[in-house]
């Protein structure tokens, strides 16, 4: 039979244990990624939906 521990000895390192958390500065990264990501799906969408330029080629001079 094992003799009981001493709940006074124990390190007081282990006191800071318990469920994994993730940090603040990780928190943050992820939002700004999140937000850049936004940024850009919405810049795209924008992109797609603007008239496209008239460029050279578009000018048919030798149909008239």
């Amino acid at each position: 039979m094992h003799k009981p521990r001493n709940p006074v000895a124990r390190s007081p390192l282990m006191r800071k244990g318990g469920p994994h958390q993730r940090s603040p500065s990780a928190i943050r990264a992820d939002q700004r990624r999140d937000i850049r990501g936004a940024i850009d799906a919405h810049l795209q969408r924008e992109a797609s939906c603007a008239p496209r330029r008239m460029t050279r080629g578009d000018l048919d001079t030798t149909s008239d």
